[in-house]
């Protein structure tokens, strides 16, 4: 089975939850939804955290928080952008 393979691949994705440490140490991309003018590859940007902004190639800095909201299933960090 593949988690035999990874486990830090099973592991991040049993994950509830999310640290300012970890949004700064792995990589990240976004990109936007249909509505918002969202192409597929072609509006894909790398993004970087710091521990109070996120960077999106073309875009100024962003200011953002994590927070604990209470979901089904129980608590998740979430990212909540300021600005």
């Amino acid at each position: 089975m593949w988690t035999s393979v990874s486990p830090c691949v099973a592991a991040d994705a049993a994950r509830t939850s999310i640290t300012i440490a970890e949004l700064v140490h792995h990589h990240w991309f976004f990109n936007f939804s249909p509505s918002a003018g969202g192409q597929g590859r072609l509006t894909l940007r790398q993004a970087r955290f710091t521990d109070q902004q996120v960077f999106l190639t073309g875009y100024p800095a962003l200011p953002y928080e994590l927070v604990e909201e209470q979901m089904e299933g129980g608590e998740v960090g979430r990212c909540k952008f300021r600005g």
